[in-house]
């Protein structure tokens, strides 16, 4: 009987801890984009999550400014792990030259339904590069991310969570004890 009790705790433990999402609220005021992906000018930011972590979701409340030539829809951010890049997000849609005028921009995306979603490595490191999708030559900085926040939706990995609901088990059976 103990058994089968332990067991469904363990079950409801490990299906309320599978729906604990977390959120990374990132600030990308003044972060200015200048090249390509991959290029060592560009502004890359890494944030510890947790190992193996999944991230399910984006949201962005954003206000962009291209120079000179640049387009507005050619700002990115790559995000992804130490190794890979695997999500984009491009938040403005406005196809010509930003003429240096300011663009706010918001909106958010459910990765797991896009079939998006992706995992960080071991070391649980989230990367984020802020690029230009097409780098235009003598214009420095390409864009600049005026203010605003982007907000990075993930939850632990089930392995991670099964160790979670295992040891808060045993720390109940030693209680009892």
């Amino acid at each position: 009987m103990k058994s089968l009790l332990c067991a469904g705790v363990a079950a409801c433990a490990l299906t309320a801890a599978a729906s604990a999402q977390e959120s990374l609220v990132v600030d990308v005021s003044n972060i200015e984009s200048f090249n390509s992906l991959g290029s060592p000018e560009n502004t890359v930011l890494t944030f510890e999550l947790l190992p193996n972590a999944t991230v399910v979701g984006l949201a962005w409340d954003v206000v962009i400014q291209a120079n000179g030539g640049s387009w507005l829809d050619e700002m990115t951010i790559a995000f992804g792990s130490t190794a890979e890049n695997f999500v984009f997000l491009a938040p403005s849609s406005t196809g010509n030259s930003g003429d240096n005028l300011p663009e706010a921009n918001s909106g958010s995306a459910d990765l797991v339904d896009a079939g998006l979603a992706f995992d960080v490595a071991e070391d649980g490191i989230l990367r984020m590069e802020f690029f230009e999708g097409f780098y235009d030559a003598g214009v420095v900085p390409n864009g600049v991310w005026l203010s605003g926040t982007v907000t990075v939706d993930y939850v632990p990995a089930p392995g991670a969570l099964a160790l979670l609901g295992v040891a808060g088990l045993a720390g109940s059976r030693r209680r009892r004890a």
